[in-house]
């Protein structure tokens, strides 16, 4: 059987192709966790990382976790339940920093010094059960608030560090110092699928990007302007290039009021345009699957509109495309599936609340009928370099999702035609959204 044939084939296999809706509503998950009483005893969860296995690890300051003893760090099933015999004991409830090792270990840091009666100030590793793992003694010691490990090993981390005196610095996979670079602070990491590391900072140089080495990466150079709180929030895009936020006011010398898109070599990208952005600062950003953009903060408003509370989907061009009744979200991780993970303080949604985590769902309620929509009509089918496109009412945006129902093309577009060049050849289901609503359409790429 040919490989165009096979493809042919495959778009009758509904299950080959899980869609994720363009443009769905969220609401709350109320799978997620049912009846239990979340964290307490501290200030609230500051960060999650997700492990491959679905399991959410949640660092911040707490003591509780559904009546549980815990203190800044825990585990979660899927469906939001204690993993019990994941229980490293900290003595202090202080770990806002937490990064999973692509061989299951757990990178911690914070503001502890002594983890399962051991002394380790502020950095810590545990094995994927918990325990304290043995081969990783840092020479670095203080308060840390970002950790990340580069695939060489090496660990980077930034926050108050009394020994060496530093805002940042690099170990060994063992713990060993290797280098200080020239930077005040980090507080926010991102390791990318190169393996350099995106690090941003409320202190100079705001944003930066570190070699495996452990060296800066002269290549990449982004010049930001603020008066307080530089860049909080980091968000990665397939492409390379990076959504930031924070409390800046510019990015190389353009207006950016605590939100912008950079290039991969931290450029400003001015085809992310928030006009008068925001009033307050970005705390998180996530993408969705559909390419629009999730962002939490302490903000009010949006280019001179009123909001409805502190969380807002923007569209990949930086367009308003609502606004939630929600406040007090520090982090926000979107799984697998589409559910989407926020933490922070007492969180609130919509008039529900919960303290520390919650999981928001695509609403299935949303939206109607392609049938009632009018069909969306594509040719050529297979198509090689453009697809034109026909039922189309106006402007529009577009998503392309593979056979795994991932983002892998976005985009908006005013007249009958998308560019499908870049594209492997495969499978694919384009969403469109324009005027009449959302529809979609199944398309080959020869």
């Amino acid at each position: 059987m040919n490989a165009l044939r096979t493809l042919l084939l495959g778009l009758v296999l509904p299950a080959i192709f899980p869609v994720k809706a363009f443009g769905q509503d969220l609401v709350v998950d109320l799978s997620f966790n049912p009846g239990g009483t979340n964290f307490a005893g501290g200030l609230g969860v500051l960060t999650l990382a997700l492990q491959p296995d679905g399991k959410i690890l949640c660092g911040g300051f707490y003591q509780v976790y559904n009546g549980v003893p815990r203190t800044g760090i825990c585990r979660l099933h899927p469906d939001g339940t204690l993993d019990l015999p994941f229980d490293p004991v900290l003595n202090s409830s202080a770990c806002p920093a937490v990064f999973v090792q692509t061989n299951g270990h757990i990178l911690i840091g914070g503001g502890f010094t002594v983890v399962d009666g051991e002394l380790h100030t502020g950095l810590a590793r545990l094995d994927p059960f918990g325990n304290v793992d043995q081969s990783f003694l840092s020479q670095a010691a203080g308060k840390f608030h970002t950790v990340a490990v580069a695939p060489n090993g090496r660990v980077f981390g930034g926050g108050t560090i009394s020994s060496p005196m530093a805002g940042y610095v690099v170990l060994y996979a063992d713990g060993g110092l290797n280098t200080q670079p020239p930077v005040s602070s980090a507080d926010q990491q991102v390791l990318q699928p190169d393996g350099r590391i995106l690090v941003g900072s409320r202190d100079w140089p705001y944003l930066f990007r570190m070699e495996q080495d452990g060296f800066l990466d002269p290549t990449f150079s982004s010049s930001i302007t603020t008066a307080f709180d530089g860049v909080l929030a980091l968000h990665l895009m397939a492409d390379g290039r990076a959504m930031i936020g924070g409390g800046f006011s510019a990015v190389d010398g353009q207006p950016r009021s605590r939100i912008a898109r950079v290039s991969s070599t931290g450029s400003l990208d001015p085809s992310f345009d928030p006009g008068t952005g925001f009033d307050q600062d970005v705390t998180a950003i996530e993408e969705l699957p559909d390419g629009d953009l999730l962002v939490a903060g302490w903000f009010t408003s949006y280019n001179g509109v009123a909001l409805n509370g502190s969380l807002v989907r923007l569209a990949p061009d930086g367009a308003l495309v609502t606004s939630y009744a929600a406040s007090n979200i520090l982090d926000i991780q979107l799984q697998p599936d589409g559910k989407v993970l926020l933490s922070g303080g007492v969180i609130s949604f919509n008039g529900t609340q919960r303290s520390g985590i919650m999981r928001l769902m695509p609403d299935p309620g949303t939206g109607m009928s392609e049938a009632a929509l009018g069909a969306l009509k594509v040719w050529p089918n297979p198509v090689s370099h453009v697809l034109h496109l026909a039922g189309i009412e106006g402007p529009y945006r577009y998503v392309v999702l593979d056979g795994m129902g991932r983002t892998v093309l976005t985009g908006s577009g005013a007249g009958t035609a998308l560019y499908a060049g870049t594209l492997p050849v495969g499978a694919y289901t384009l969403e469109v959204r324009d005027a009449r609503g959302v529809r979609r359409a199944r398309i080959i790429k020869a």
